[in-house]
């Protein structure tokens, strides 16, 4: 039984062929002509309607209890499905199951299908996770008597129903489930008779999905997150090279398919490039320098498909900047945050919604690279700019941003030799902490102690 509707060669809404076409979601056609001629808005208003209509036309032709009719009720289960719109999906779904369960049983991988779509239908609708997963595993069942355990349509269900888990709140049950389906997809790349370009796209969208709950179970498991995130990267890459090297239209370099799968390739090794980052900020036995060259290579990613001075681009920038802070390599963050900055400052952050605040962070950083490189002078002036910046985001002065940027300021003037000065700001620093109700954090601590010295050498 067909999951999908017929394609109809003219638009569902007007009839009309002459107009270019463009398929919906749905599966069927609708005009694209512009303004008020086109008819893919209406289309989409009118979706349901239309599904509707065939339904009705359908069991009127054919008889409440054919399979045209089951056709028909599933094509509009699966609008209403896609909708959000779980009672009504179930609805419908249930009607197709009541033909398909008479003209095939319950033993049928027919029966299977449409039993996995009503455990969809309940999974939308709030506080029926528990009929949602009834449904799956009957389905699952079916598919695995059908099938054998070690398919698509079974990967698919584990996939369903570790997400149905994840809802549930239980995301031990729900990595289970997405591993299931990880291994299934890796294993049906060594069996011919599955189209191996689907099994790679599952195999790697399984990958995506056990690092996501890898990473939603907490830092205990970033470090599984980062490495199931760079074996899709490089499942990425390689089918990215199979698709460029088959002939077919739009995926050779630069098409339109390739340029969607690189940008694709592009945010998973940001994200990947990240979630080493967090691994590594939680002593997980990642190694800074890896987290330097995957941010690396995530940026010349971005740059290739969004540009050099694009947001994604500077992102990715940035937090390689602050690796080579934590690296302790000073003058390589300075040289990339002057960059980001003089990219910024010439866009105006175009789309970001915090400009102000931004800036007031990448001088701080600057600062501190510029400190590290023993350049107080120059810090001093970035300091400046970075405190005026955070005085504007917050004019009582209290925040732990601006104590930090004082407690900076006074190390940067101890260091030029200015001691009254030096104690000014780092008082000012304490003043803030202790306002903030934060005086035990290290950097409250560091600056008494700083204030107590000064002050007897004065």
């Amino acid at each position: 039984m067909a999951e999908k509707a017929e394609k109809v060669q003219k638009c569902c809404v007007c009839k009309g062929a002459e107009q270019e076409m463009e398929q919906c979601t749905c599966g069927v056609f609708c005009c694209q002509a512009p303004d008020e001629q086109g008819c893919g808005e209406k289309h989409r208003e009118e979706c349901v309607s239309v599904f509707q209509t065939r339904l009705k036309q359908t069991r009127e032709a054919h008889g409440a209890g054919s399979m045209e009719t089951a056709d028909a009720a599933m094509a509009l289960g699966r609008v209403q499905e896609r909708k959000g719109r779980g009672e009504e999906a179930e609805k419908a779904f249930k009607e197709a199951l009541t033909v398909v369960k008479k003209v095939y049983g319950e033993k049928h991988w027919e029966f299977a299908a449409v039993q996995h779509r009503i455990g969809i239908a309940f999974e939308l609708q709030p506080k029926k996770t528990d009929m949602a997963l009834s449904h799956l595993k009957e389905a699952l069942a079916v598919f695995q008597k059908c099938h054998g355990s070690r398919h698509p349509a079974v990967a698919c269900v584990h996939t369903d129903m570790a997400r149905v888990q994840q809802k549930r709140g239980r995301p031990d049950l729900a990595l289970k489930g997405y591993e299931k389906a990880l291994d299934i997809h890796t294993e049906l790349q060594s069996q011919p008779k599955f189209d191996q370009d689907e099994v790679l796209e599952a195999k790697i969208a399984a990958l995506h999905n056990v690092a996501f709950q890898c990473a939603e179970m907490g830092p205990a498991h970033y470090k599984s997150a980062a490495k199931f995130l760079h074996e899709a990267v490089q499942e990425q890459e390689e089918r990215r090279h199979t698709l460029r090297s088959s002939g077919l239209e739009g995926w050779e370099m630069g098409g339109e398919e390739d340029k969607r799968l690189t940008e694709d390739i592009a945010r998973s090794l940001f994200i990947c490039a990240r979630m080493t980052d967090k691994a590594t900020d939680h002593h997980d036995c990642c190694e800074l320098e890896d987290v330097s060259v995957l941010y690396g290579e995530a940026y010349d990613y971005l740059c290739g498909v969004f540009g050099s001075s694009s947001n994604e681009a500077l992102e990715a920038l940035t937090f390689l900047a602050i690796t080579n802070l934590r690296e302790k390599d000073f003058e390589q963050a300075a040289e990339t945050l002057e960059e980001v900055l003089k990219a910024r400052l010439m866009a105006r952050f175009e789309g970001c919604e915090h400009f102000e605040e931004e800036l007031a962070f990448l001088y701080g950083w600057l600062a501190e690279a510029q400190m590290g490189m023993e350049d107080y002078t120059s810090a001093l002036a970035t300091l400046k700019k970075s405190l005026e910046m955070h005085i504007k985001l917050h004019p009582d002065g209290m925040h732990r941003a601006v104590a930090n940027c004082r407690y900076r300021t006074a190390v940067c003037k101890k260091r030029n030799g200015k001691t009254q000065g030096a104690i000014a700001s780092v008082t000012e620093a304490v003043r803030v902490w202790d306002a903030l109700g934060e005086q035990k954090c290290r950097a409250a601590k560091n600056a008494r102690r700083m204030k107590k010295v000064l002050q007897r050498q004065s």
